[in-house]
């Protein structure tokens, strides 16, 4: 079989395990939070959009570009519009990772079995049915090296085209989340072992670096000024998460990070042991035949790791390392290929951790309540902190955050919640008649919170409407009775 039909049976493949996903995952059930901050940014205009990203702590790429999807598609409701943008791109992250696999030193087996490990792996299939910017970060990063790890072209053009290219996508990256200012180093080095590997002149590829280097900072300069605030943010509030606090706690995150790719149960599960042994094993062999693939690996855990300990902020997530299962899986390809019972494990625990994905990835939100409440003109919500970002979408009332004698520790910036629209005050600054107090308790509310929530509810005579429980996000509507209009 000729090297274009196995990329048409690729695609093939690749299209219905992704329209699989499409059927189950990607429907009308409500937004959660993360995707409702994607598409409420989305939908301000562009110079509020900027300034909710600038106080927050992401760039604006991955929003602008979903504001463009939304606004001129016409795919209905909001919920399927918006995550169709993500199925699309991780489809397309299937087709250039076909397109990588031919660079590297593979057989067709292992290329076969790489390509069946990508449809289904678990992380692939949450993120391509999610409205949110990681399933950008993986087709430019992905794009970025396949335009540098290449040989030696006749012509100086090509050469041009494809060092501006990786550029301009490397820029993009970093413009799409700040991780990829640290897949940016590792990507370049990755790229230069390739190439002098396969004979380029060092002199050469050295410029063409040069050249890549100077157009992803152009590309990205616009933004340069506003990580240094983001950073500072990030290092003082821990970026919503514990941050690490030893070298232990920064090992176990790399652990999680190196199998999180195809099992989403917990380390001390006998699948999650077995598919360690394999990755361990993979990478033994990528030390052979693909230093390239191991340097994209060890490179960013290693600066992640480092960037964590230094600034105590917990940015070893396995959402910001997604792009480092495609190269987890060539490891694996390699494995199988040369001990074909070592499939079997694999493919279960691949399995159960799509299923597990499809069907209880997300985290559960209903917003039924919020359209059916019995409200009266005037009525307000007040909530407890920015949890509630996606009563924009689910609700026509009036929203604001609570503020007690300082801002609450809210997961959003002040500057954020100004500039999509959500006023930050205490209850008895507000006009208003009758009040729905939405309380949230998330990981990042704290004990100030709590107090003031049980001040409000017997200042105001609360009376609880509805309440949620469940590990992660507890959730209860409270109404106050005996507010006076201002």
């Amino acid at each position: 079989m000729n090297r274009r039909m196995r990329l048409i049976i690729y695609c093939a493949f690749i299209v219905a395990a992704f329209l699989v996903r499409f059927t189950i995952a990607v429907n009308n059930e409500p937004l959660w939070y993360d995707e409702s901050f994607s598409v409420v940014l989305a939908g301000l205009p562009l110079d509020r959009l900027i300034a909710a990203t600038a106080g927050d702590v992401h760039p604006p790429l991955y929003y602008m570009a979903l504001k463009l999807w939304t606004g001129s598609n016409s795919v209905k409701p909001i919920e399927m519009n918006a995550r169709f943008l993500s199925f699309l791109l991780m489809a397309v992250c299937g087709l250039i990772y076909a397109r990588l696999l031919s660079r590297l030193s593979l057989s067709e087996t292992e290329v076969d079995i790489a390509m069946l490990l990508y449809m289904w792996l678990p992380g692939l299939t949450f993120f391509s049915a999610e409205a949110r910017m990681y399933a950008l970060l993986c087709p430019l990063l992905l794009g970025a090296i396949l335009c540098l790890w290449r040989s030696e072209s006749p012509f100086i053009s090509v050469e041009l085209a494809y060092s501006i290219a990786g550029g301009v996508l490397i820029g993009m990256a970093c413009l799409t989340h700040n991780v990829g200012l640290i897949y940016a180093p590792v990507v370049a080095v990755s790229a230069f072992v390739f190439r002098v590997r396969r004979g380029v002149p060092t002199r050469k590829v050295i410029y063409g670096l040069m050249l890549c280097a100077g157009v992803a900072m152009i590309v990205y300069s616009p933004w340069a000024g506003v990580l240094i605030q983001q950073t500072a943010a990030t290092s003082k509030d821990g970026y919503w998460n514990a941050p690490p606090r030893g070298l232990g706690t920064v090992a176990y995150n790399l652990y999680m990070a190196l199998c999180y790719g195809i099992t989403s149960t917990g380390p001390d599960s006998a699948a999650m042991l077995i598919v360690a042994a394999i990755t361990t094993a993979g990478v033994v062999f990528m030390v052979k035949h693909d230093y390239e693939a191991l340097i994209m690996i060890g490179g960013v855990l290693g600066l992640m790791a480092i960037v964590s300990y230094i600034t105590g902020t917990g940015v070893m997530l396995h959402r910001a390392l997604l792009p480092l299962n495609f190269m987890l899986i060539i490891g694996w390809a390699r494995v199988i290929a040369r001990q074909r019972a070592v499939a079997v494990p694999v493919a279960m625990v691949c399995a159960f951790g799509a299923a597990f994905m499809l069907a209880n990835g997300r985290q559960s939100a209903n917003y039924d309540l919020w359209r059916n409440l019995p409200t009266q003109t005037g009525d307000i919500i007040y909530a407890n902190n920015s949890a509630a970002v996606p009563l924009l979408i689910y609700t026509d009332m009036p929203i604001a955050v609570a503020w007690q004698d300082k801002p609450m520790a809210t997961g959003l910036s002040q500057e954020t919640l100004h500039a999509i629209g959500i006023p930050m005050m205490r209850l008895d600054a507000l006009k208003w008649q009758r009040a729905w107090f939405a309380w949230f308790d998330v990981p990042y509310t704290t004990e100030a919170e709590r107090i003031y929530r049980d001040e409000i509810i017997s200042a105001y005579d609360g009376k609880l409407v509805w309440s949620n429980h469940d590990p992660f996000f507890n959730s209860e509507l409270w109404l106050l009775q005996n507010g006076t209009h201002r």
